[in-house]
């Protein structure tokens, strides 16, 4: 908003005799490919819950973003289930599926 009041008091040359300042140049975040959004989008926790007779919650924290040493392009998150055992999650490009 700061920025925009300054513009604004350039434009405006009864008001203002002169203007200065500094721009900043926002960052733009390199592109990432489909497949490693759509990888991304499983970051944090995740609980599923089944019945097999009983019910039962499996929790799974996935935090860690792997490029695939298989198929090139896609990605992997790696993380923990409940456990602290390692798991994995990902989304297969081939099949267009959550895995």
């Amino acid at each position: 908003m700061q920025n925009k009041l300054l513009l604004i008091a350039c434009l405006l040359p009864a008001l203002a005799v002169s203007c200065g300042g500094s721009s900043t140049t926002v960052p733009v975040p390199p592109t990432v490919s489909y497949n490693q959004q759509q990888t991304e989008r499983l970051y944090g926790s995740w609980n599923f819950t089944y019945t097999i007779i009983n019910t039962y919650t499996d929790t799974y924290k996935l935090s860690t973003l792997n490029a695939s040493s298989v198929t090139p392009g896609d990605y992997f998150l790696a993380g923990i289930n409940l456990y602290g055992s390692s798991v994995i999650a990902g989304y297969d490009s081939k099949y267009s599926t959550f895995s």
